[in-house]
């Protein structure tokens, strides 16, 4: 599990690696102040749910690798405003 807050002072981060962290969960708000974020890479990790607004914040996220997860449902709206994303 990640601290909703671990990232709430990188503001300027923009690209982030948590590829096979065993990452379970994801808080909806972990990401909230990172509006700089463009690529996002959380393969190989064990996350089952996507969140509903999950990353609303990173407005400017291209590149999002959510593979070798176990997901076994997202909400439609958790990709919502992400129009940049590849």
């Amino acid at each position: 599990f990640l601290n909703s807050n671990l990232f709430k002072d990188t503001k300027q981060l923009r690209q982030l690696n948590l590829y096979d962290n065993q990452i379970k969960n994801l808080s909806t708000e972990i990401f909230q102040n990172n509006h700089q974020l463009y690529g996002l890479d959380l393969h190989s990790n064990q996350i089952k749910h996507i969140e509903k607004h999950q990353f609303i914040s990173c407005i400017r996220l291209i590149r999002l690798d959510l593979s070798y997860n176990e997901i076994e449902y997202f909400e439609p709206e958790a990709f919502f405003k992400m129009g940049s994303l590849e």
